[in-house]
């Protein structure tokens, strides 16, 4: 009856080391890897939660942590979180980027503001660092851009894509898409996205 048992538990101890564990992954790792913003938010609480400081040499958790806390600092706060992002230069592009790339679309204003801004945030950036490498994110996302937030300038609506595309570029199409694609072509090496000819 002994050897029975001994056999079952070994089996068992067999079966239990075979199931996949869940050790939660390092929450600071996972951010600088993942494009999804829902995930950049529940992430970036998660490293508040533990009281995590992520260094600016890990340049994409840096910028997508502080992109989330955009959304609840005060104006004060609001620049200082801004000069410490386009301090990193061109190391923040590609999360300033990936930012518009993967936007939620509809932007969820009233279930998460945190990541409806992250796309509104990261454009005011950059715009303000004249960001040559994300102008085709940009007019890829002229159409699909949805939020609540309505600016106007002397009466008339600006869509913020444009104003964004404009402060980088000096140029204005308006929503016509295939009016700044074929400027972009026209005017950027191929294969050196950002580098004017």
């Amino acid at each position: 009856m002994k050897s029975l048992k001994s056999i079952l538990l070994t089996l068992a101890l067999v079966i239990i080391a075979g199931l996949p564990t869940h050790a939660t992954a390092d929450p600071v790792t996972t951010l600088a890897s993942t494009n999804n913003v829902y995930e950049w938010a529940r992430l970036s609480r998660e490293i508040l939660r533990q009281g995590i400081t992520i260094p600016t040499n890990n340049a994409a958790a840096f910028v997508r942590h502080q992109l989330v806390q955009l959304s609840r600092a005060s104006s004060q706060q609001k620049e200082i979180i801004k000069s410490q992002i386009r301090a990193l230069g061109t190391n923040a592009t590609p999360s300033l980027i990936t930012a518009i790339s993967y936007a939620a679309v509809p932007a969820p204003i009233f279930s998460d503001s945190a990541v409806a801004n992250i796309t509104i945030f990261s454009m005011d950036i950059l715009a303000e660092m004249k960001c040559q490498e994300a102008v085709p994110a940009l007019i890829d996302f002229i159409d699909q851009f949805q939020t609540d937030v309505v600016i106007t300038k002397n009466g008339k609506e600006q869509h913020q894509v444009v104003r964004c595309l404009f402060a980088i570029t000096g140029q204005n199409f308006g929503k016509d898409k295939a009016r700044w694609k074929q400027w972009y072509a026209e005017n950027h090496s191929f294969g050196k996205t950002g580098s004017a000819r």
